[in-house]
């Protein structure tokens, strides 16, 4: 071993890579898996709850949207249950293709925030 102080020993070292690790890269072309239907519910009302709530935390606006899917009727759920299903099927339909390529990268104009913004046409 060299001859390192017990500091930096703390820092570089790990036990399961030894000294030469490297960070692993995060793969941009490998599918994601689809959203549940609470995360599909959120999408849907998120953008009109920050128009309402322009200052709200993230943490604010989660509370929010959990207790607006408790308030939701069995049938409101279930749209977006059938939409989380019919995803999760096209998801295994073609969990073998691989049909990302390497190199592809989704190109972004302006925050998430202001896109919300810009598409529901508000504020």
């Amino acid at each position: 071993m060299e001859n390192i102080s017990p500091f930096l020993f703390h820092l570089t070292f790990r036990p399961s890579l030894g000294y030469s690790a490297k960070k692993r890269r995060k793969h941009h072309s490998k599918r994601r898996r689809p959203l549940p239907a609470f995360f599909l519910f959120m999408a849907d009302k998120r953008p009109s709850l920050r128009c309402d709530h322009p200052n709200w935390t993230v943490v604010q606006m989660a509370k929010r949207l959990g207790a607006m899917w408790h308030q939701q009727s069995t049938g409101d759920k279930e749209k977006y249950k059938k939409k989380a299903a019919q995803l999760w099927s096209q998801y295994h339909k073609g969990k073998g293709k691989g049909n990302c390529t390497k190199n592809q990268k989704k190109k972004k104009s302006g925050s998430g925030f202001m896109r919300d913004l810009e598409r529901l046409g508000c504020c």
